[in-house]
């Protein structure tokens, strides 16, 4: 589990098959083998380390689902470790599982902020909701508006200057994971919906 709250700067090294590594900006010598880190919010088990280079497998599913099998060497990437059951929860629940790629539509500044406008399938946008929270690409942000085609978010001047959000450009992929409280709301009001129908519907037709 982890909370969106990117505080660590890192970048991306290379992928030889299906291994990625990556190189922090500074060592955490505490850090160990098996733990749980969010590169981009994704979700990835740390499999080796060498001082400030880390490194993960990853299934050939998370390459094509995801956009880090499209990063290019050095560029810079979000790196939060798993939160802390003593931790401070600063952001929102962010499991590490995406629910799908957008496609930067446009990312403008906005008075002292910046406005991020994002593409993505209806099948996503479903469970966003406005004043809610969204991880794009692992950074907890608050949801302004969003139609069926569409997410758009407010990023403030600390988010960008700490985030890699401040490198996108249009036409960029995102990688996208809804808020799963919301999510599991939504899901579950359907559900009941669905069976209350059915019920209805055995009801009217003798079975019940």
């Amino acid at each position: 589990m982890f909370t969106g709250i990117i505080t660590s700067d890192a970048r991306f090294v290379e992928r030889a098959k299906n291994r990625l590594s990556i190189t922090l900006a500074r060592e955490e010598k505490d850090l160990v083998v098996g733990e749980s880190i969010a590169i981009n919010g994704v979700c990835l088990t740390l499999t080796r380390r060498s001082g400030t280079t880390l490194f993960f497998d990853v299934l050939q599913e998370t390459l094509e689902k995801t956009n880090l099998g499209r990063l290019e060497k050095g560029s810079m990437i979000n790196y939060e470790r798993a939160l802390r059951a003593d931790a401070r929860l600063g952001g929102h629940f962010v499991t590490g599982h995406i629910d799908g790629t957008g496609i930067v539509a446009a990312f403008e500044k906005n008075g002292q902020d910046w406005q991020l406008d994002v593409r993505a399938d209806s099948a996503i946008t479903q469970y966003i909701i406005p004043k809610g929270s969204v991880a794009i690409d692992g950074v907890s942000l608050t949801v302004v508006a969003v139609s069926r085609a569409m997410v758009s978010a407010r990023i403030i001047p600390h988010t960008f200057a700490h985030t890699s959000l401040r490198s996108l450009k249009k036409n960029d992929a995102v990688n996208i994971e809804v808020d799963i409280l919301t999510k599991s709301v939504y899901t579950f009001l359907n559900k009941k919906k669905a069976s209350s129908v059915d019920r209805a519907f055995l009801t009217r037709h003798g079975f019940l």
